[in-house]
């Protein structure tokens, strides 16, 4: 048999390495990632793998995983050193934290634990230990009530990823190397905070021999008790019982002494008082099919025994009786290097990794993983996006945006000189209308260039200067500032999402004021021509002395001039040069108008135009450039984690294959090997004690007397007991 389990383990372990690799894999993959879209596939990934872990460590240790039930303070603990032979009582006496606690060889004590998360935390010491199971319980309890309060049933999953969910210790106890077995502790029956109980249950129950049943005499008759216990006979095909009697303890006697009880003078009959009264239906069938047996053992005596002895057999007692405790200890060993137990452990460990698989199969087809799927399609198109409107960058950059504003500063310039030639010629025609209405009048020179002159002047200087300075305003708020491009290049704009009209406001806000240069309207109409008659030549009359006399003296010149003296005298020589005098003299403000909200203003808002275009442009660049180095590393990860997510379910299908082509192998041989036992005649070794529920506690039920009458009368004996216990 050993060949056979060595066989199939090596082979086991093979076709399970290259599943634990790939996965091991995908969880630092996952965790190196850390996008919290992703931890619910995380903490799938780093729960199966550590069932995983301990899947091949059971199969390459060959170790057989015995589990231990029952209500709190039953005695699960002292029974676990009475197994071992080793005091680990500082271990299963950790705070009653509703977790997994299980417990192997190891050359040095090494403690840890593992959270719904599938976090693995190394503690130095037991009272590390506890003192971080004492913690955590305080932090459950209160998460536990905050959940149950707001009306939800908790789930650690889902409310407290960080609950601890198994403990692991190793220690360096010989008795546990020598049988190979991992001895689980569960948290006691009937606690407060059974969540998750029947996932930690089926958690060890795909890797777990058989379970051992742990009750106190005291305990044996109550029905609730056993609530649970039915479970128990649906997950394990072997379930031993022990009921933990105390052979101290004493009965009142009606004249005041104390004496031995029944249950410590004959603990047996407490066991045929209870399949006689108690045994439900699904126990008796149970016991009846072998799957059941139950032991009467006083386990705080046993445990001491087995510390002193250093876990060897005990004496035969005077009745020659074995002892009680080493009868299941040999049953239970019996089982665990049996032809059956190979069996189970073979099933027990396909149906685990098949378990396994198929929950990572389902996780890389999950929508979490569909959702890199889908991202993966996302980030290709976004980078095509990208590559596209870094072309478009491309080619605007090339543009000579200098040349392009200074077109528009050309177009500008010649919007301004039509505006002041479409100025000039009105206050020209005006001024003639008001030097021709003069000249029919005997209006003064001063009333001429004070009421009507000026006037025009300066309102023709001021809607200049206003048409100027809205005119770089109205650019500004002009669609592309009134910029003459090609569709392409507008095409360009628009995909790199420059906004030429944002550039234009802002410029146009940072340019500094315009400082307002205040040059006085200045007419001077003294020198205008003045025709000399023969006299005033003979005369030597001066053309200065002719207009003071005609007009007044220059600093009034206010004297009314007849119509006919205007004619005689000033003619149409000096009509042409007031109108001419009026033009420079308007040139002059339109000039002081140019200079101050004109070519400068226009050429420092071209300018300022040409850096906020090129500064957008290099900046887009470089967005550009970083958004495409993120979208290649988003790409890159993404095809990681889908590439690795594609390879692990094809290992996990591979592996399915594997094993059930396992199965279709060794289940037959092992098969073959069980009907060759009992095919086989063989000297029972030893004698051992009748059953404590009528059948034999070894897996072969076989007749050492051969006397199928005495078997009877013995069946019958005990009956007529059982009546007694009764009162029949």
């Amino acid at each position: 048999m050993k060949t056979n389990i060595s066989e199939f383990c090596t082979e086991f372990s093979e076709v399970l390495f290259p599943l634990a690799e790939s996965l091991g894999d995908a969880v630092h993959m996952l965790e190196d990632v850390g996008e919290e879209s992703l931890a619910p596939l995380t903490m799938t990934f780093s729960n199966v793998r550590h069932r995983l872990e301990a899947l091949v460590n059971k199969v390459q240790g060959q170790e057989a995983y015995v589990l231990l039930f029952g209500p709190l303070k039953s005695g699960k603990s002292t029974l676990l050193n009475a197994i071992s032979a080793g005091y680990v009582s500082e271990v299963t006496s950790l705070p009653a934290y509703p977790c997994m606690v299980n417990m192997k060889y190891g050359e040095e004590p090494k403690y840890s634990v593992i959270r719904y998360s599938g976090r693995k935390d190394q503690v130095d010491t037991p009272d590390e230990l506890k003192k971080l199971l004492e913690q955590s319980h305080r932090t459950l309890s209160e998460r536990v009530r905050a959940i149950e309060d707001f009306g939800e049933e908790f789930d650690p999953i889902v409310h407290l990823p960080s609950a601890i969910r198994r403990v692991q210790v190793e220690l360096p106890v010989e008795n546990l190397r020598e049988s190979g077995t991992v001895l689980v502790d569960t948290p006691g029956l009937y606690s407060k905070m059974k969540f998750g109980y029947d996932a930690m249950t089926q958690d060890f129950r795909d890797s777990a021999a058989c379970a051992v049943f742990v009750v106190k005499t005291d305990n044996l008759f109550l029905e609730q008790v056993f609530d649970d216990f039915n479970d128990l006979l649906d997950q394990f095909s072997r379930v031993f019982v022990v009921v933990n009697i105390d052979s101290g303890k004493q009965d009142l006697c009606p004249d005041g002494t104390l004496t031995p009880s029944m249950e410590s003078i004959d603990p047996d009959q407490i066991v045929k008082a209870f399949e006689s009264l108690t045994m439900s239906a699904p126990l008796r069938r149970a016991a009846e099919g072998g799957r059941l047996h139950l032991y009467p053992i006083d386990l705080c005596s046993a445990a001491a025994r087995r510390l002193r002895n250093g876990g060897r057999p005990a004496d035969e007692a005077e009745d020659g009786e074995p002892d009680r405790f080493d009868v299941f200890l040999k049953d239970l060993l019996d089982y665990l290097n049996s032809t059956d137990y190979l069996l189970e452990f073979m099933a027990d460990s396909i149906r685990q990794s098949q378990k396994l698989t198929e929950e990572i199969v389902g996780a890389c087809e999950s929508e979490p993983a569909e959702a890199i799927r889908r991202g993966q399609a996302d980030v290709h198109r976004r980078m095509e996006t990208l590559e596209q409107t870094r072309a478009s960058a491309s080619r605007a950059v090339d543009v000579d945006w200098a040349a392009r504003f200074s077109e528009l500063r050309s177009a500008q310039r010649q919007a301004r000189e039509k505006s002041r030639s479409e100025l000039r010629d009105q206050l020209a025609e005006r001024a003639a209308q008001a030097v021709d209405a003069w000249y029919a009048g005997d209006g003064s020179l001063a009333a001429l260039r004070e009421q009507e002159l000026l006037p025009r002047i300066s309102e023709a200087a001021a809607s200049y200067r206003e048409r100027v300075r809205k005119q770089l305003e109205s650019v500004a708020a002009s669609p592309r500032m009134g910029l003459s491009l090609p569709d392409e290049i507008e095409a360009d704009i628009r995909a790199i999402e420059i906004d030429l009209d944002e550039v234009g406001a802002r410029v146009l806000k940072e340019l500094p004021a315009a400082g307002e240069e205040k040059v006085p309207v200045q007419l001077s109409l003294d020198r205008i021509p003045i025709r000399r008659r023969l006299w005033d030549k003979l005369l030597f009359r001066s053309p200065s002395s002719l207009r003071r006399k005609l007009f007044g003296p220059p600093e009034s010149q206010d004297r009314p001039v007849p119509p006919g003296a205007k004619s005689r005298i000033l003619g149409p020589e000096a009509r042409e040069s007031m109108l001419k005098l009026v033009e420079t003299a308007c040139d002059r403000l339109f000039d002081q108008a140019e200079r101050q909200h004109g070519e400068g203003p226009m050429r420092a808002f071209t300018d300022g135009c040409v850096k906020a275009v090129a500064s957008q442009l290099t900046g887009k660049e470089r967005q550009l450039a970083r958004d495409m180095k993120e979208a290649e590393a988003t790409a890159e990860k993404l095809g990681r984690l889908e590439s690795t997510f594609r390879q692990l379910g094809e290992v996990a299908g591979d592996v399915q294959t594997s094993v059930g082509e396992m199965e279709e192998v060794h289940r037959p041989q092992v098969q073959n090997l069980a009907e060759t036992e009992v095919r086989d005649v063989f000297e029972p070794v030893g004698e051992i004690a009748p059953p404590l529920n009528g059948q034999e506690p070894g897996m072969d039920q076989v007749d050492e007397e051969g006397d199928e009458a005495e078997e009877g009368a013995e069946q019958e004996e005990e009956a007529a007991v059982a009546r007694g216990d009764r009162g029949d």
